[in-house]
C-alpha cells in the first residue's frame, strides 16, 4: 500500500486543488435504494390506513343499520359517506406511490427505525477514475481500493425535515427522513441533493484514506485561501467566563477550561470584527469548499441552462454574487466573506458552465 500511495502523490496535489464532483453511479444506486425503501414504506403506511379506515366503515355501516330511522342515524351515515371518500383518496394515492416505486430499485417493506445497506464503491463516470487507474498496478491495488471504498447508508425515520450526513468517523452516510415523506410526485429534493452532497465527502476521504495522510486533505481549497480557524464544529452562542469558578471541577480542570474559552472568545472577537457570524460557519469551513460549492454549481447550472446563450454568463455572474445582494445563492454571498475563496469559486463553477 505504501506504493501505490508514493504512485498517486500527484494525483493528491490535483484533487485537493478541487475535487467537487461526487460519483455519479453511486448516487445513482444509493438514491434508487433509498426511495425504493421509502415508497415502500409509505405504501405499508398507506395499505394500514385503507384496511383501517375500510373495516370502520363497515363496522358503523352495520351497526347503523340495526337501528331505526332518525336524525342522529342520518348525520351518523352522512359522516360514513365523508369517510367513503377519504378511502376513495387513499386509494388514489396507493395506486399514485405503486406508479412511483417502478422508478426506483425494489425494495422491502421496511418498518424498523432504521435500515442499512453497504454499497459497494462504483467509481463509474467519476472524472478522476481515469488518473486513479493511471497510478494502480494489477487487480490486487485496485482490490485494495474497492475494500476502502464500501460504503453503508443507513435511512434513519425521523420527524423534521430530510436531510443527510456523513460521519467521517464510521466512513458512512446517514439520511434522516419521515417514514411517509414524498411529494404528491414520489421525489424528495432534499434527500437527493443530501446524497450528492455528502458522496463528495465520501470521494474526498476516500483518496484521503487512499493516500494515508491527514483526514480533510483532498477537497480543501488551496492553503492561501484557507480559513483554518472558522469550523462548522464552533459553538453558535458567544462564549463566557461566566459560572466557570463555580462549576464543581478539579482546579486544573477549570483552568484549562478557562484558557479554551479565553481562546474562543479572542475568536469570535477576530471573526466579529471581519463581519463573520455563527451562521457563516458551515459555508466557510475548508472541508465544506468544494462540497457546497458542488451543491450551489448544480443548482446554478439548472437556472441558467433554461436561458438563451446570451443570457446565460450574467445569470451566472448575478446568482454568484457578482451584482449585489439580490437573487444570489447564499454559499456564494457568505463566500465574499473570503474573497480569495469567493473569486476561486466563480472561476470553478463558470469554467464547469463553459461561459469562462
Amino acid at each position: 500500500m505504501a506504493n501505490l500511495t508514493v504512485r498517486i502523490a500527484t494525483l493528491a496535489k490535483q484533487l485537493i486543488a478541487g475535487m467537487f464532483k461526487y460519483p455519479p453511479a453511486m448516487q445513482e444506486d444509493i438514491h434508487s435504494w433509498v426511495m425504493g425503501v421509502l415508497l415502500a414504506t409509505k405504501l405499508a403506511l398507506l395499505k394500514q390506513q385503507a384496511d383501517d379506515l375500510s373495516k370502520w366503515i363497515a363496522d358503523q355501516e352495520a351497526a347503523w343499520a340495526k337501528r331505526r330511522k332518525s336524525k342522529k342515524k342520518e348525520e351518523a351515515l352522512g359522516f360514513v359517506e365523508m369517510r367513503k371518500m377519504s378511502l376513495e383518496d387513499l386509494q388514489r394515492e396507493i395506486e399514485d406511490v405503486q406508479r412511483q416505486r417502478q422508478s426506483y430499485a425494489p425494495a422491502k417493506v421496511e418498518l424498523h427505525d432504521s435500515i442499512e445497506k453497504v454499497f459497494p464503491m462504483d467509481l463509474s463516470g467519476w472524472p478522476y477514475l481515469p488518473k486513479l487507474k493511471d497510478r494502480l498496478r494489477g487487480k490486487r491495488e485496485w482490490k485494495l481500493v474497492q475494500d476502502k471504498g464500501k460504503l453503508p447508508v443507513t435511512i434513519e425515520f425521523k420527524r423534521g425535515p430530510a436531510r443527510a450526513n456523513w460521519s467521517p468517523i464510521h466512513k458512512k452516510i446517514t439520511i434522516y427522513v419521515a417514514p411517509d415523506e414524498t411529494r404528491s410526485d414520489g421525489y424528495i429534493p432534499e434527500v437527493e441533493e443530501g446524497i450528492r452532497h455528502e458522496l463528495r465527502h465520501y470521494a474526498q476521504a476516500l483518496m484521503d484514506d487512499i493516500l494515508g495522510g491527514q483526514p480533510g486533505r483532498a477537497g480543501r481549497p488551496p492553503k492561501r485561501m484557507r480559513d483554518p480557524d472558522i469550523k462548522q464544529s464552533l459553538p453558535r452562542e458567544r462564549p463566557t467566563l461566566e459560572g466557570i469558578e463555580d462549576m464543581p471541577l478539579p482546579e486544573e480542570t477549570k483552568a484549562l477550561l478557562m484558557k479554551g474559552m479565553r481562546h474562543l472568545k479572542t475568536l469570535f472577537d477576530r471573526l466579529e470584527k471581519a463581519g463573520i457570524t455563527p451562521e457563516d460557519f458551515h459555508n466557510l469551513d475548508d472541508q465544506e469548499f468544494y462540497t457546497q460549492l458542488g451543491t450551489s454549481y448544480e443548482l446554478i447550472k439548472k437556472r441558467v441552462s433554461r436561458l438563451p446563450d446570451d443570457q446565460k454568463l450574467e445569470e451566472a455572474k448575478r446568482l454568484m454574487g457578482l451584482h449585489g445582494r439580490s437573487g444570489t445563492e447564499q454559499f456564494f454571498w457568505t463566500l465574499r466573506k473570503n474573497k480569495a475563496k469567493h473569486r476561486k469559486a466563480v472561476n470553478v463553477v463558470l469554467k464547469e458552465l463553459g461561459l469562462l
